[in-house]
């Protein structure tokens, strides 16, 4: 493709180990570089060290959900993009996704042509 993925840096955010080595696997398959975090909190840390393009980020985690960390992320970095992980669209209003800072919303589980898709779509704007 012409997006030059390895410029590209996506921050995959999960509190299943098994999820972050699935994204962090394809991801880096498809030539972006990828960092992780296991919440919320330490997102927000990895976010200000490093320069990260877009966010990948489950839903229901611990302490901090995907909505409260898009919202904070969004607030500190205004040109981010963020795609919300989940399995549970009923906990929040999918139509509305935009007004949390969510970029895009993918329902689990999403094929990774999908999420490729996606993620190239964010990342051209």
């Amino acid at each position: 493709m012409a997006l030059t993925e390895i410029d590209k840096k996506i921050l995959v955010v999960d509190d299943e180990p098994l999820i972050i080595d699935f994204f962090k696997a394809y991801l880096e398959h498809h030539d972006f570089d990828v960092v992780t975090a296991i919440d919320g909190k330490q997102a927000l840390k990895k976010l200000s060290e490093e320069s990260i393009d877009l966010v990948i980020t489950d839903h229901t985690m611990p302490e901090m959900s995907g909505i409260e960390l898009s919202k904070e992320a969004k607030r500190l970095y205004p040109e981010l993009r963020i795609i919300l992980n989940s399995g549970h669209s009923d906990s929040f209003e999918v139509d509305n996704f935009e007004s949390y800072g969510i970029d895009h919303f993918c329902k689990k589980p999403a094929s990774g042509t999908e999420l490729l898709k996606t993620v190239h779509h964010l990342l051209s704007k």
